[in-house]
């Protein structure tokens, strides 16, 4: 066990976590209470609350619920929680847990990591996706005002959330445009850049004609194939 500072969107905890659990909480070289999850109170022995603006001794008031509720095809969100000062209920970070269906809920390996956009929004995150065009773009950036998601021009989709799997991979929780009720999960990867009502997304090509989708369509516009 290793004591270690956890980032949270309105403070931070100190706790004894696992050499698992540290690697799982680790982004950008920082660790971060939205990627870990939730701990157990007995092994925070103190947090510190940006709203009272002082260290305080002990765990914070961890409220959790289930949600047994699918955000995307295929991924259910298991629980929720927020992480809340004793002394003046400000919230010190937010969690979420869903795992993939057909995975047993209840496997800790198989469970993946949610970060709300409440969490990885805030100014004191600070995550930097540094990789090609989008070195040195904030998430913050990305998910702020409910940011569109853009293909050719044209809007197709708004940002809901960011989404970090197995505690590396991020993707964006979209909500499409045009009255569909499924949301669909989209690697960051596939954002080409920003600007500043939202983000520019590659599109997805049809195995069998070759033609370019917008990355949300799940069957060819062409030739009706699967994507």
């Amino acid at each position: 066990m290793l004591i270690a500072r956890v980032k949270g969107s309105g403070g931070y905890i100190v706790a004894d976590l696992h050499e698992d659990e540290i690697g799982r909480a680790r982004l950008a070289g920082e660790l971060f209470i939205g990627a870990l999850g939730r701990v157990d109170e007995d092994r925070i022995l103190s947090y510190y609350c940006n709203s009272c603006s002082k260290e305080i001794e002990g765990s914070p008031i961890i409220r959790s619920d289930e949600a047994r509720e699918e955000v995307a095809e295929g991924h259910i969100l298991l629980e929720q929680g927020d992480y809340v000062c004793r002394e003046c209920n400000a919230i010190i970070a937010r969690y979420k847990v869903f795992n993939k269906l057909g995975k047993d809920p209840n496997a800790i390996n198989d469970v993946d990591r949610i970060r709300h956009n409440n969490y990885v929004s805030t100014r004191e995150d600070g995550i930097m996706i540094a990789e090609g065009k989008k070195k040195g773009v904030s998430l913050r950036r990305v998910i702020e005002d409910r940011a569109g998601v853009f293909y050719k021009g044209n809007r197709i989709g708004l940002i809901k959330d960011v989404i970090v799997m197995d505690g590396r991979k991020v993707w964006l929780l979209i909500e499409k445009d045009g009255g569909n009720s499924n949301d669909e999960l989209v690697p960051w990867d596939a954002v080409e850049g920003i600007k500043h009502d939202g983000v520019n997304v590659k599109g997805k090509v049809c195995s069998k004609c070759r033609y370019e989708n917008s990355i949300l369509d799940a069957y060819c516009a062409e030739c009706g194939n699967r994507l």
